[in-house]
């Protein structure tokens, strides 16, 4: 039975000009597809599917749905001539591989700028900044190394080029490399099941990394950093804020905009804009301690920087606070191993306050389900990239066990 194809507009009732859709069933599922091709719908001939006569680009805009038309018809009459499983996705690579179909019509970055748009509706500006770096490197790279770059040319060829010049001549690591794959993923999962690309080779790529050790500080030394003597208030804002996220397992950017009335009954009920979920952190003790020396129950606040100033004054207090243990850094680029010793004031970020809040907790034997509760992590996955199992803590436990 021959394949039928239809034309449906996207918005029949628009006053302004919608997408035409190309629309068939293959096994009984419904394959879409956005032909680029637009028209007001009162010029719109919905029974023969095409432009009525007399509308502007009548004759060229039929003469592509014609087009494509045929093109669909032809792929199906090949597949099931050859036995080919007749499924949405041999449709859809079946139709990128013709040169001139409508899909090369779609502009790479003009669609970037689109799921830029997207995320900034839906996502967090951590997020947003993240993508626009990456949109960043990919203008870059097609300017200096790979100017064919098109949702055509995306392929295992474009990946091990993206990646060598990522690794040349912006010295990421393999880490780093493999963050830049993913996000770029990301980005062709969201542009194909909107129809702009039928390329799926995406999917095959590979995103480098390797396990790195992960620093934290002990509660012990959180403590300390508590009770250090500082003499500007520059750095005792951020050296309390630190401490507040060691005590309660919080994101910096969660704790930048806590407000007064997310505190209540030594609880924090905050909206978590990460996860788009809420969450209810308990107070303890110490918290609490941060808290009343910045006044925050009676309307005060906790003063934090931008994160770069933050991850700078931190590096500072832990210098003054003579956290100088030795700490080795191994990275891999490609296959070629660097190794580097820093003193533990130079590894301090924002970061390693949740990893340490987690750390602490586990060593004292708290369980993971109480910590993740506190967190707000939903998989034990995620989680466990959190952990620093501290070698004096893992020799006491083996000696523990393994004893007459």
């Amino acid at each position: 039975m021959a394949l039928k194809v239809n034309f449906n507009l996207k918005d029949s009732k628009s006053k302004t000009p919608t997408s035409i859709l190309l629309v068939f069933v293959i096994n009984k599922k419904r394959f879409k597809l956005y032909t680029e091709e637009k028209i007001k719908p009162n010029l719109w001939d919905k029974e023969k599917q095409r432009v009525k006569s007399g509308a502007s680009g009548r004759a060229e805009i039929n003469d592509e749905l014609d087009k494509l038309e045929e093109r669909i018809k032809e792929i199906d009459r090949k597949g099931r001539k050859v036995g080919a499983e007749m499924t949405v996705d041999y449709f859809k690579q079946s139709l990128n591989s013709i040169p001139d179909t409508i899909n090369t019509k779609i502009k790479f970055f003009a669609v970037f700028d689109k799921y830029l748009h997207f995320l900034e509706v839906n996502n967090s500006p951590t997020t947003v900044r993240k993508f626009l770096t990456l949109k960043n490197r990919l203008e870059s790279f097609k300017n200096n190394i790979y100017p064919a770059l098109s949702f055509q040319t995306i392929d295992q060829i474009f990946h091990d080029q993206f990646i060598e010049y990522l690794a040349t001549q912006h010295n990421c690591f393999n880490n780093t490399l493999g963050k830049y794959i993913s996000d770029f993923k990301t980005f062709m999962a969201w542009a194909y099941k909107r129809n702009y690309t039928t390329n799926t080779k995406f999917q095959d790529f590979k995103c480098p990394k390797h396990e790195t050790n992960i620093i934290t500080l002990t509660l012990k030394e959180v403590i300390k950093l508590h009770d250090l003597s500082l003499d500007s208030d520059r750095l005792r804002n951020v050296r309390d804020s630190f401490c507040f996220c060691c005590y309660t397992g919080l994101r910096f950017s969660d704790v930048k905009k806590l407000k007064h009335d997310d505190v209540k009954n030594d609880q924090i009920s905050i909206w978590v804009e990460k996860t788009k979920n809420y969450l209810t952190v308990e107070l303890n003790p110490l918290a609490n301690e941060i808290l009343e020396r910045n006044d925050f129950k009676k309307g005060g606040f906790l003063k934090m920087p931008s994160g770069q100033k933050f991850n700078q004054y931190l590096k500072e207090i832990g210098k003054i606070a003579e956290f100088n243990s030795m700490h080795k850094i191994i990275q891999l680029k490609g296959s070629k191993k660097t190794e580097n010793s820093y003193p533990l004031h130079e590894l301090m970020s924002s970061h390693m306050a949740r990893r340490s809040f987690i750390s602490n907790l586990i060593e004292e034997g708290a369980p993971s389900w109480a910590i993740m509760a506190q967190t707000g992590h939903v998989s034990e996955k995620s989680f466990k990239k959190y952990i620093d199992i501290r070698k004096d803590f893992k020799k006491a436990e083996m000696n523990r066990v393994f004893t007459r």
